[in-house]
């Protein structure tokens, strides 16, 4: 047995664990608003929808896409590695403490 089928192999078991993984999600995400317009009332539906939209937003909005820098930074520069890895998580870890100050504080 070679290197090349075992990659393959594992790379075939990655892409599809990834695959049933969005495959039950996108289930989920058709499923979750039937059972939620059916089990609730009107109110709270959109009560729902409303705090629904504004987490989402702020998933996408506080991390200020940075994450994405240590897609930049980590390939280009092995031996600051572990300073940039430092930097990128104290950064989430307080736009984190952020987001939940600001749920705490004003629900």
């Amino acid at each position: 047995m070679n290197s090349t089928s075992t990659n393959t192999d594992s790379l075939t078991s990655r892409a599809s664990w990834l695959t049933l993984a969005k495959t039950v999600g996108f289930v989920f995400s058709i499923a979750l608003p039937l059972l939620v317009a059916r089990r609730m009332a009107p109110d709270e539906v959109g009560v729902y929808k409303q705090v629904f939209l504004i987490v989402n937003t702020a998933v996408v909005v506080l991390p200020l896409a940075f994450s994405m820098s240590a897609f930049y930074f980590l390939p280009r520069e092995p031996e600051n590695r572990r300073a940039a890895v430092l930097n990128i998580l104290l950064v989430l870890t307080a736009v984190g403490l952020l987001g939940c100050a600001a749920v705490w504080f004003f629900p």
